[in-house]
């Protein structure tokens, strides 16, 4: 368990992944790679984490999901967001600004996570069932494409 400012995380384990961290500054291979993860999962918590602050910064509210009508247009609201980052993430590449595109990729999934924290424990739940589902998934039913690179079932 780790902590996230003042409160507990729990943090989800997948068989077969390590978040072991490094136990020296240099590596290569396989060590490199848990490097990048240990660096990776960091990098998303501290996302979240600002995430979290800017959404009490500007009093943004939760989505009030016992309204069906309310839910739709709070959602609409936030896909309008992630069009917005997705259009800038694409002329960026289309620009071949590659540093631009990589910043506004991770604008895109700042406006994602923005999302499903507003959605509340509704959020909390699809994150989880989400990655129940992907972490259950196997090279021996699965395989990724080669021409688009997404992991379908054989």
């Amino acid at each position: 368990m780790g902590r996230v400012g003042h409160r507990p995380v729990e943090y989800h384990t997948v068989p077969g992944y390590s978040r072991m961290p490094p136990d020296q500054d240099t590596m290569s291979g396989s060590e490199g790679a848990r490097m990048q993860s240990e660096e990776f999962v960091s990098a998303i918590e501290t996302l979240a984490v600002s995430v979290d602050a800017f959404h009490q910064r500007f009093d943004i509210p939760q989505i009030d999901m016992a309204s069906v009508d309310g839910t739709l247009d709070a959602l609409r609201q936030r896909l309008s967001l992630l069009d917005e980052e997705v259009g800038e993430h694409a002329r960026a590449l289309n620009r071949g600004e590659i540093e631009e595109a990589v910043k506004e990729a991770v604008d895109v999934a700042y406006i994602a996570l923005g999302t499903i924290h507003r959605l509340g424990t509704d959020g909390l739940a699809a994150c989880h069932e989400v990655a129940r589902k992907n972490d259950a998934k196997s090279p021996s039913a699965y395989s990724k494409r080669s021409a688009t690179g997404k992991v379908l079932m054989d």
